[in-house]
């Protein structure tokens, strides 16, 4: 319902699948940055599932 160019899922237990690769969150947080400086739409499923301060880091990377 979505077009979209990345696709992350987050597993029970905070890891991150993304294409091929299990990212540990601080990998993840890094790759997310860098993404969201681009024109790129990211879908994170499962959020809810990282740790609490997510919410504070996506808002602080919103212009």
């Amino acid at each position: 319902m979505l077009d979209y160019d990345h696709y992350f899922f987050v597993m029970k237990g905070g890891v991150v699948a993304h294409e091929s690769e299990l990212l540990a969150y601080p990998v993840f947080r890094e790759k997310l940055t860098g993404l969201l400086r681009e024109p790129v739409t990211v879908v994170v499923d499962e959020f809810q599932r990282l740790p609490i301060e997510f919410l504070d880091y996506l808002h602080l990377l919103t212009p």
